[in-house]
This record gives C-alpha cells, sequence and structure tokens, in this order.
C-alpha cells in the first residue's frame, strides 16, 4: 500500500481512526482472467480506504503524516439530481452517476459492465456501482473501439490487457500493473493457501492414519483368529438354522402331502356322490315321463266313461265322476312330488359340481405348493452340502493359522525380551550421554566466558590451540589480530587496571548509528506480518464457517434428495418386477457426508435379500429402477442405456419399455440393445453394418416413416 493508505489502516488498528472498514481491494472479488482490467479501471481507488464515517479525522491524519491517500466515505449527502437520462443511457450507478449503455445481447469481444462482473457485499454495492458502473470490460482494442461510439463522456472501455480507452478520446495504460493486480488476486491466493493448507492437513491426517496402522499391524494375527473362530460360530450357526428351516419344509411338506390325499379323497366321494345323483335325476325324468302318460291315459278313459256316463243315470253318473277325480287328484300329487324331488336333485348336483371345481382348485394350488417346496426342499440340501463343505475349509484353513499363531507368539515373547533388553541398554547409555553432555557444556561455558573477558580485555585475539583442542581459529587480518605475549607472572595491580579499564568503557557504552533505521524496518515488518496473521486468520475463520454452512445445507439437499429417490425407487421397483418391493438403506445414518448406501429387494414370492444375492438378470433390473427414480427426480437431458436388457426375459422387457416410453417425455434416452421388443418404443433406430469394403456402416430410421419405406419398396 501507499504510505497514506498504510497510516489510515495502522490507525484503525490501534484504535485511533473509528468507522474505518479497510481498503477497498479488501471486499472485492474477481476473477483471475479480469484482475489487471479491474486494477486498470480502478486505479488509484484500488487502494482507498472505505469509511462509515469520520472523514474529517482521516483527513487530519493524512495531513499531519504528510501522506497521500483515497477515501471512500459511505455516508455521503445524497447527489444532486440531473436531467433524466434517455432510457438507453440509464444504468445501475446510482443517482446522479453515469453508466454504460449495453444491448440485452453482448457485441462480441464485449464481456459486460465491470460493476457486475465484480462480487462486493451489498453494502459497498453502491460504490462499486459509482466506481465501475461506467466502465466497459472488453477483449482487445479493436472490440473497445467498436462499443465507445455513441456512449456518454463519462464512459469508459477497459481490456484484459489493462488498456483504458475513455468515450471522450484519452487512453491510459499505466493502471493494472503487477503491485496493483497483486492487490486484487490477494483474496483469490488466501483461497489457494486455505486449500493448500487443507490439503498438507489431510497429508498429515493420511500420515497419522498410515501410522495407527502400522502400530496395530502386530495385532493382525490375533484379529485374524479371532474373526476365523467368529465365522466358524457364525457358519455354525447358520447350519443349525439350515437345519431348522429344513426340518420346518419337510414338516409342511408332509402337511401338504396329507392334505393333497384327503382333498383327492373328498374329490372321489363328490365323484361317486354326482354320480349316483345323476342316476337318481335319470330315473325320476323316466318315472316323470310314465306318470306324464298315465295321466294322458286317465284323461282319456275319463272322457270316455264321461261320455258313458251320460248315458246312464245321475247317481251312477256321480259315483264314477268321484272316483275319477279322485283317481286324478291322486295322479296330479304323485306327479308335483316327482317334480319336486327333480328340482331337489339339480340343486344337490349344481352344489356338487361346485364342490367338485373348489376341490380341483384347491388340488391345483397344493400341487403348485408342492412343487416350490419340493424345489426349497432341494435348495436346502444343496445349502446344507455347500455349508458343510465351507467348515470343512475353514477348519483346514484355521489348523494351521492356530499353528503359525503359537509359533509367532513364541518369536513374540522372544522379541519383547530382547526389545525390554535393548530398552534397557538404551536408556542406560542415554543416562551417560546427558551426563557427557552436562559436562561438556560446563566446560564450554567456562571457555566462552574466559574468551568473552579476554575479548573485552584486548579485542581480537589470536589464541593458540593444542592438538587434542578443536575449535575456530583468528582469520589472516595480518596486524589487526593483536598477539598477545607469553605472561608467565601477573603483576599485583593487573586485577585493579583491569576493573578501571572495564569501568571506563561501561562508561563509554557500545554505540550504532544504524539502530534507528533498523527499528524501523523491523518494526515495519513486524506490523505488516501481524496484519497478514490476523487476515489469514479471519480468512480462516471465513472458510470454516463457509465449510460448516456447506454441510449443513449438503447434508439437507441429500437428505431430501435420498428421501424423494427412495420412494420413487421403491414404485418403479414394483412396477419393473411385477410386485415385491424394495429399499435404500443408508450405512451411516448419523453422518450423511460420508453414508454410503445399500439397496434390499425382495422379489414376489421371495424373501428379503441384499443385491449381491440376485441374479444377473435381477441385478440389471434393479439398476435400472435406481436410474429410472433419478431420472424422475431430477430429469437429465439426455441419458444413456447400453443393453440393459440383455438378460432379461419377454415379460420384463415389456415392462422396462413401458417406463422408457413414460420417461422419453422428458429425458431422450440413447439406448444400444438387440431386442425387438425394446425397439419398438424407439422414435429413430440405427444400426452399425459390416460394408463389402470391410467398413462399418451407418443405417437408420425413423419408426414413423416405415410405412412410407415399405410403400416405396
Amino acid at each position: 500500500y501507499a504510505s497514506g493508505t498504510r497510516l489510515l489502516l495502522q490507525a484503525a488498528r490501534q484504535q485511533r481512526l473509528s468507522g474505518a472498514r479497510g481498503a477497498l481491494n479488501a471486499f472485492l472479488e474477481v476473477p483471475a482472467e479480469l484482475e489487471k482490467a479491474v486494477s486498470a479501471a480502478l486505479g488509484e481507488y484500488l487502494e482507498a480506504v472505505v469509511l462509515d464515517s469520520g472523514l474529517d479525522p482521516a483527513l487530519d491524519l493524512l495531513q499531519q503524516g504528510s501522506g497521500r491517500g483515497v477515501l471512500l466515505p459511505l455516508d455521503l449527502p445524497p447527489r444532486p439530481h440531473l436531467p433524466p437520462q434517455p432510457p438507453s443511457l440509464q444504468g445501475g450507478g446510482g443517482e446522479g452517476a453515469v453508466s454504460a449503455a449495453l444491448p440485452a445481447a453482448l457485441p462480441d469481444g464485449v464481456l459486460g459492465l465491470a460493476a457486475g462482473l465484480v462480487q462486493a457485499p451489498e453494502a459497498l454495492r453502491p460504490l462499486v456501482e459509482l466506481l465501475l458502473g461506467a466502465v466497459i470490460v472488453v477483449q482487445d482494442r479493436a472490440a473497445a473501439r467498436r462499443v465507445l461510439p455513441g456512449q456518454l463522456h463519462g464512459v469508459r472501455a477497459v481490456t484484459l490487457q489493462g488498456e483504458v480507452f475513455h468515450a471522450s478520446g484519452p487512453v491510459q495504460t499505466a493502471g493494472g500493473g503487477a503491485a496493483e493486480q497483486g492487490l486484487l488476486s490477494r483474496g483469490r491466493q488466501r483461497r489457494e493457501l486455505a486449500e493448500q493448507l487443507a490439503g498438507v492437513q489431510t497429508g498429515l491426517t493420511e500420515l497419522d492414519r498410515r501410522l495407527a496402522e502400522l502400530d496395530a499391524a502386530w495385532k493382525a494375527l490375533q484379529a485374524e483368529e479371532a474373526a476365523a473362530l467368529q465365522e466358524q460360530e457364525r457358519l455354525r450357526q447358520e447350519t443349525g438354522k439350515a437345519r431348522r428351516a429344513l426340518d420346518t419344509a419337510r414338516a409342511a411338506l408332509d402337511g401338504a402331502e396329507r392334505g393333497l390325499r384327503w382333498n383327492q379323497d373328498q374329490r372321489e366321494r363328490q365323484t361317486a356322490e354326482r354320480s349316483r345323483s345323476q342316476s337318481e335325476i335319470t330315473r325320476l325324468t323316466a318315472e316323470g315321463g310314465e306318470l306324464e302318460g298315465r295321466i294322458n291315459q286317465l284323461r282319456s278313459e275319463l272322457r270316455s266313461r264321461t261320455q258313458e256316463l251320460e248315458a246312464l243315470s245321475l247317481d251312477e253318473f256321480q259315483a264314477g265322476l268321484a272316483h275319477w277325480n279322485t283317481r286324478q287328484a291322486v295322479a296330479e300329487r304323485a306327479l308335483n312330488d316327482a317334480r319336486s324331488r327333480r328340482g331337489e336333485r339339480q340343486v344337490a348336483l349344481a352344489r356338487a359340481q361346485r364342490s367338485l371345481a373348489d376341490l380341483e382348485t384347491r388340488r391345483t394350488e397344493l400341487a403348485a405348493a408342492l412343487e416350490v417346496l419340493q424345489t426349497q426342499r432341494q435348495e436346502h440340501r444343496q445349502s446344507e452340502a455347500g455349508l458343510g463343505e465351507q467348515i470343512q475349509a475353514l477348519n483346514a484353513q484355521i489348523e494351521p493359522a492356530e499353528a503359525g499363531l503359537r509359533g509367532l507368539e513364541v518369536e513374540q515373547a522372544a522379541q519383547e525380551k530382547a526389545d525390554a533388553a535393548a530398552r534397557q541398554a538404551v536408556s542406560t547409555a542415554e543416562h551417560f550421554h546427558a551426563q557427557a553432555r552436562i559436562a561438556l557444556a560446563r566446560r564450554q561455558e567456562t571457555l566462552q566466558s574466559l574468551r568473552r573477558r579476554i575479548e573485552d580485555d584486548f579485542g581480537l585475539v589470536a589464541f593458540e590451540y593444542v592438538e587434542q583442542v578443536s575449535g575456530p581459529t583468528p582469520l589472516p587480518l595480518g596486524g589487526m589480530v593483536e598477539q598477545l605475549p607469553r605472561v608467565s607472572k601477573l603483576s599485583q595491580d593487573i586485577e585493579e587496571n583491569i576493573k578501571r579499564q572495564r569501568a571506563q568503557l561501561r562508561r563509554m557504552g557500545a554505540i550504532n548509528p544504524d539502530a534507528q533505521a533498523e527499528y524501523q524496518e523491523v518494526r515495519q515488518r513486524y506490523e505488516f506480518m501481524t496484519e497478514q496473521v490476523a487476515d489469514l486468520n479471519k480468512a480462516e475463520a471465513d472458510i470454516r464457517q463457509v465449510i460448516a454452512e456447506l454441510d449443513g445445507l449438503m447434508v439437507r439437499e441429500f437428505r431430501r434428495t435420498f428421501e424423494a429417490v427412495a420412494g420413487e425407487f421403491r414404485q418403479i421397483f414394483t412396477r419393473l418386477f411385477g410386485g415385491g418391493s424394495a429399499r435404500l438403506i443408508l450405512t451411516d445414518p448419523e453422518n450423511l457426508t460420508v453414508s454410503g448406501i445399500d439397496i434390499e429387494a425382495r422379489l414376489p414370492g421371495r424373501r428379503m435379500q441384499g443385491l449381491s444375492l440376485l441374479s444377473g438378470g435381477e441385478r440389471s433390473l434393479t439398476a435400472a429402477a435406481l436410474v429410472f427414480a433419478l431420472l424422475k427426480v431430477s430429469p437429465t437431458p439426455f441419458c444413456v442405456l447400453d443393453e440393459v436388457d440383455a438378460m432379461l426375459d419377454e415379460a420384463n422387457v415389456g415392462r422396462y419399455r413401458d417406463l422408457l416410453r413414460e420417461l422419453s417425455s422428458k429425458t431422450q434416452f440413447v439406448v444400444i440393445t438387440h431386442n425387438r421388443n425394446t425397439v419398438q418404443a424407439a422414435d429413430a433406430i440405427y444400426g452399425v453394418t459390416m460394408g463389402r469394403d470391410s467398413a462399418s456402416q451407418l443405417l437408420s430410421l425413423r419408426l414413423d416413416q416405415v410405412a412410407e419405406v415399405v410403400e416405396q419398396n
């Protein structure tokens, strides 16, 4: 920063200037490719100090410090109103500001208004609009010359190289230097340094994890043995469960066989009863016919008798009439009784037929259940054989592992004894070494004390060394190094003379003419480093806050998306499989940022099982259900499916094709397939074949044009 800007920022940190927010460049976020252009457009305002209030104290500080600076107060009085501008010249520069006019579709080479390309806090947005609202950012000089004609005189165009073209004619190239660009790039550099710091911390975490793995390596064999024992126990438990399930299946099979035999007996009895009913109905029908014939005969006889009685006397006629009327009534009553018995037999026959149909249906169901139970029994027998083989294999693996474990335990005990002895030896050696270092330090301290006393008394002195003593020797400085004469006996007043000379040196004191300059330089360096540390701490706190907010947002969005996808997945799975159910489950619901997702599916007529236990076709259909669920929650422009239906049968391909048609309203599918049923759902098909020159040829056909192609051929 310039001296005036630096003076104001220091005063703000020292609480001598209230209301100062900081330099303007500290609040701007500019893309890296626009830093030079924005620096050139701002010019001296790049280092301007933003003030909430207190303009006069800032000016007083600048006058006292003889510095030059730029101030941007936020509490300026409102500007006077300018005459209303035409609509094409109005912009977002605030009341009375000059703005550039750009069409809705930007011309070639024009990136936009600088105020719109720069990110700043909402409180500073009026300042940004004031300084950059009339600045157009362009690619090069040609674009600047194209966009400036027709603009107001206050409008400028700045290129990415930092060249500023004014609408009134002047051109500036001094702005946008390395120093100004560095001020704008400081925020980006802070973010990059924070990312590098995060990477270093990640590396340290990885090293700590690796160190923990190495520390825990010697326990691996014991863990493997425990895991093998647990696996053996688990297999035993599963074997017991399988045997119990087999016994249950056998009991169910026996019960089903008994029920089938009982149903067969019931069917035979119903068949016999139906035969008897048919015979009885036939007999009753014959009897009814005979009775009707007998009645007709009796009626004929009655008519003949009546004619005969007409010639007889009245008494005889009445007696004969009563006789024949009685016989007619008896015959009609017998006929009605026969008809009633025939109706009852027909009702009983219909009931017997319904019972027989029900028994036939029950027999079919029991036969199907019997086949399923027999299949399950075969599967359980195969599972039992496989479990037995696995138990034998695990036992074969456990025995050598146990033998190796015992050998390693013996070796570990020997190594621990050797390690304890080595540690004790190292401890003893370290003790003696510490004592030797203490003694050496004392000798060196005594020698240095004597050396300082001699140098204080005589200046630069050449010492004489013997072969057993090592140390620095005087440089070849000629007469500057004093050679002290050998003295075999000191005079009596030598100590008094030395004390007197030392007192005189202390009174004189040491003189350093550059002490003030060195102090100013160190102080400036200290203040600069203190400011940098404070900025880095603030940036770190801001980044951690942003990370926490992003983590919370990620958790909420992930939970919302997961619930939506899980609901769609359940419905689509049921549609694709024609029944059954499936669900998505989280492996770690308490920590959604690192949690994985598992799939549990229950196919029609089967129990709940994991994805690894499904067949290839079932996995393909389950994966298709998950993809379709994702597309329903968040549709994409297009989706490529590569032979998803290769392992599906006709029924599953039909349901898969119906879902493709349903989802194609929002997503375009590119499907690679060999299945003709899937091709029927396409709007256009493309085939690749080999030509006569052994080169691939592409054939295309729209299915809505098939009729036209057939008519042409």
